[in-house]
């Protein structure tokens, strides 16, 4: 897994001005501060001389209301209409910072888990698995599990959707399931 940083779109969103400048690509999350920046943009262009993506005056292209009214948010749609050339992309590769995610509107307030983060709650007292993409704390149902500690110690910390399906919970397993949701697995 990645260790760039998971951006929301929430998180996103505050970097919509001058100086802090952020747009998502693809999946990817870019600083584009720079573009808008002489003395980053001048940076840049003395690092990539011979490319011919910035102006004389080491502006963007596309000036600077272009990255403005895209900062802050996915702007793929954007960038894509534009047709960028290579040096162009190549220079954007430098300038990523962490990775977009899509969190969906009723998990707005829980946490969005990697799997890396879920593999380190897999002791009792803090034992998360993930079904179907979605986190759950499972550490005060221990003692309750019809199935026994032994079967959640051993799913503990990973993906449980296969171990999960095979053994087909009653509704009101499905119930508590439900409160016991913490978070999102983000893949």
């Amino acid at each position: 897994m990645s260790s760039k940083k998971l951006f929301t779109l929430e998180e996103l969103s505050q970097h919509d001005k001058k100086g802090s400048l952020y747009v998502a690509i693809k999946g990817k999350v870019y600083d584009v501060s720079k573009f808008i920046d002489e003395a980053g943009s001048k940076h840049l262009n003395q690092k990539n001389a011979y490319l011919t993506f910035f102006t004389s005056n080491y502006e963007h292209p596309g000036g600077e209301e272009v990255l403005l009214d895209e900062a802050g948010r996915d702007a793929t749609d954007a960038f894509e209409d534009v047709g960028h050339s290579e040096e162009a992309l190549e220079i954007l590769k430098g300038l990523e910072i962490g990775e977009f995610v899509k969190a969906s509107a009723t998990m707005s307030s829980k946490k969005l888990f990697t799997f890396e983060e879920l593999s380190q709650h897999n002791k009792k007292g803090s034992l998360y698995v993930a079904i179907k993409g979605k986190i759950y704390d499972i550490s005060k149902f221990i003692d309750e599990h019809p199935g026994g500690e032994v079967v959640l110690l051993d799913e503990a910390g990973r993906d449980a959707t296969d171990a999960f399906k095979d053994v087909g919970h009653s509704g009101e397993a499905l119930e508590i399931l439900k409160g016991l949701e913490i978070g999102e697995l983000i893949v």
